[in-house]
């Protein structure tokens, strides 16, 4: 499925709303399956977004998109990466995928560019039979666009009290 961000701008604040629909480059998306569940995130620098992946029917694990942020105000060609989370391999640490959310940046103050955007997923030990206990795990996705490189992390587990997600 094609994904089609809508990022809102305002110019100056409060009096100029501009929209900008904009296609995620075709190198990033995978046509071998489909992508269901967006949910997208701005942080300082990067919008995010988190979709769950299915072949047929068959859940295959979470995919994150990351899409500099300034190329696509500007509306000049998107720059981006994914990190694709197969479920048989990364099954313990991506937990079910449902509930895989990025921090999203609220207010006038972002985070300085570089900083590590926190996601956020589910762990749920009935879902798929990959997990023994239920849990909230934390990612970290550190994005350096000058340099291009993106690098993610488990930066903690924690085991919660019995869940069905």
């Amino acid at each position: 499925s094609l994904q089609c961000p809508l990022l809102e701008t305002l110019l100056p604040p409060t009096i100029f709303t501009k929209f900008a629909r904009r296609k995620i480059p075709t190198a990033l998306m995978d046509r071998s399956f489909r992508t269901t569940y967006p949910k997208y995130s701005l942080w300082s620098d990067t919008l995010v977004l988190t979709t769950r992946d299915f072949g047929g029917d068959s859940y295959l694990g979470v995919s994150i998109y990351l899409l500099e942020k300034a190329p696509l105000i500007a509306g000049s060609e998107l720059v981006g990466t994914k990190f694709e989370l197969d479920r048989e391999e990364f099954g313990q640490v991506i937990g079910d995928g449902l509930h895989m959310l990025a921090a999203d940046v609220d207010g006038n103050d972002p985070p300085p560019p570089g900083s590590p955007i926190p996601i956020i997923s589910t762990q749920d030990d009935d879902q798929f039979g990959t997990e023994t206990f239920d849990a909230i795990n934390v990612f970290e996705i550190t994005v350096d666009w000058t340099a291009q490189f993106a690098f993610l992390v488990v930066a903690v587990q924690l085991p919660t009290s019995p869940f069905d997600s």
